[in-house]
């Protein structure tokens, strides 16, 4: 079965935790929905640094060249599995067309440019209408063919894991305020996709402060990665039934 993800790291480090019978053969990732199905594209004219890895050169390039969703499709998965944690970066109108401020490109002077003169595209209840047709725009073009959709609904965790149990992080606002965001955005992939594409963990959410891309409210613990990779595999086996 072939597995591409259009998301984070939340559902790609499932990946581990998946058999050999389940090839990864596309993953997309810093790029917001509303970014990702644009159709102007906003073409690079100077090569990025080379201090950028080859991984976030290539997001950076798909998220502003809008070829993210169609690089995606060309490797005919099976099965395309949503996340939106990314959707927590800053969305910016820029020379005619919309683009992701990822963690890694803001550091850059293509950065500062979109910054100085772009305009911040604002997480408003405008936004939220408009994510969702652009959502839609994106979900008929995966499934034209066989492809089905899986949504990895994904939260920030409000705990993390400790040498004496569980604690809280300290910026609960902020942390309530995404997944408020999140909860919104997901119920509008709801609205074209049927209630048994979606898994949600069952457990404790906890982030985990020895994960190995850091602590961070999404990087979780090992429990959670475990029982999604078994909800991909149910569903895949009932796709393919």
């Amino acid at each position: 079965m072939k597995l591409a993800i259009f998301g984070s790291c939340v559902t790609r480090d499932v990946v581990a935790h998946l058999p050999p019978s389940i090839q990864l053969v596309s993953y997309i990732a810093r790029s917001s929905v509303v970014s990702a199905a644009q159709e102007t594209p906003y073409r690079i004219e100077k090569e990025l640094p080379d201090s950028i890895g080859a991984f976030e050169r290539r997001m950076i390039g798909h998220d502003l060249e809008k070829t993210g969703i169609e690089s995606l499709i060309q490797r005919n998965p099976d099965i395309v599995v949503i996340d939106l944690i990314d959707e927590r970066f800053q969305v910016y109108e820029y020379s005619g067309t919309l683009v992701t401020l990822s963690a890694r490109i803001a550091k850059e002077q293509l950065g500062m440019e979109i910054r100085q003169k772009g305009r911040l595209f604002r997480r408003n209840e405008a936004f939220c209408k408009y994510f969702s047709q652009c959502a839609e725009l994106i979900l008929r073009r995966i499934c034209e063919g066989n492809t089905k959709v899986l949504v990895n609904e994904a939260y920030w965790a409000e705990y993390h894991a400790s040498d004496d149990g569980t604690k809280s992080y300290d910026d609960l606002g902020n942390i309530r305020r995404n997944n408020e965001r999140l909860r919104q955005y997901y119920n509008s992939l709801r609205t074209f996709l049927p209630r048994k594409n979606f898994i949600r963990y069952d457990g404790q959410l906890l982030g985990d402060p020895m994960h190995k891309w850091g602590e961070s409210p999404f990087h979780y613990t090992a429990s959670y990665y475990q029982y999604i990779a078994r909800k991909i595999i149910e569903f895949g086996e009932e796709q393919c039934a």
